[in-house]
């Protein structure tokens, strides 16, 4: 059975969302992980805890507001700048800096950009996929993969402890 244009255009929305949420939350999470110099006893614990609670956190903004957001552009985007799918990315982008606006902190502004931009890109490539009749599979086993073996290096790489500190 075909799906209508309504119930594609509510799975794009919702994929993008999950994977944009995913990949900045795996990203921000092992970032975090790599840079801090209060390092932990359990690296994976602390990866995969953190990774769900971005996850869940971005995910609920980016599922309510996100959504809506780029619902609107697109409607936009449809009338005045049809062709123009990297101003649709980067007005997203734009939109997702304004979470400065609820967390005036620099690095949730730069976090809201480029999440808002990876929604938009995936979107948009989703779109192109399924229009030239091309599976997206890749999209969603990729941030898995990466995800899992994150996992695995973070739990392989616990920090050693010496009697001197």
């Amino acid at each position: 059975m075909m799906k209508g244009r309504g119930d594609r255009k509510v799975t794009r929305k919702l994929s993008a969302t999950f994977l944009s949420t995913l990949i900045s939350s795996t990203a921000i999470c092992s970032w975090g992980l790599v840079t801090d110099d209060n390092i932990e006893n359990n690296l994976a614990a602390d990866f995969f805890s953190w990774t769900v609670i971005y996850f869940l956190f971005m995910g609920i903004i980016v599922l309510i507001y996100g959504n809506i957001v780029s619902v609107i552009v697109e409607s936009f985007q449809r009338k005045w700048f049809e062709e123009a799918d990297w101003l649709y990315i980067l007005i997203l982008g734009v939109f997702g800096a304004a979470i400065g606006l609820i967390l005036p902190h620099w690095e949730d502004i730069i976090q809201g950009f480029f999440v808002a931009m990876l929604y938009g890109l995936i979107d948009k490539f989703m779109l192109k996929r399924w229009q030239q009749n091309k599976g997206t599979a890749m999209l969603f086993i990729v941030p898995l993969a990466v995800f899992v073996v994150l996992s695995v290096y973070f739990h392989y790489t616990l920090p050693t402890w010496s009697f001197e500190q």
